[in-house]
């Protein structure tokens, strides 16, 4: 593979990750997988020496995926740490939820995830509206953890 035919196959193995909707930042290993199917070697790690590959060839390749990432995607292709926030409505008002980077399925508290919600307002939170943020959490949170 030269540079040319790197970056044609770039453009399509991207515009199929998209089509499949997966995220930005999850896109490079994906990618490479797509560009070399039978690489069974290693990628990342203190012991890997780029100096022993070719230029298009597994932890270089893989160097040139990540950067083509971040040339054409910037920041959006770095795994975020919160990955959106979801609106709730409490008392009538609009509140945003933050949603933290999790993996697994993990027993989330969502109280102090919720951005200007006082002390004073959690505590008089009816089990009705803690049952009601925690259903709205957990939609909106499904909605944008499995993007």
């Amino acid at each position: 593979m030269n540079e040319s035919e790197f970056l044609q196959r770039m453009e399509l193995a991207d515009q199929e990750l998209a089509q499949n909707r997966v995220p930005i930042h999850a896109r490079m290993f994906r990618a490479f997988q797509l560009l070399t199917p039978d690489y069974a070697g290693p990628l990342i790690g203190y012991s890997v020496r780029h100096e022993e590959y070719p230029a298009f060839v597994g932890p270089n390749l893989l160097d040139k995926i990540d950067a083509w990432y971040k040339e054409r995607y910037g920041k959006r292709a770095c795994m975020p740490w919160i990955l959106g926030k979801v609106p709730i409505i409490l008392r009538h008002e609009i509140y945003l939820v933050r949603v933290p980077l999790a993996l697994g399925e993990p027993e989330i508290n969502i109280l102090p995830l919720i951005e200007g919600l006082e002390p004073e307002l959690t505590q008089s939170l009816t089990p009705q509206e803690l049952s009601s943020v925690r259903t709205t959490f957990i939609r909106g949170y499904n909605l944008v953890a499995h993007v």
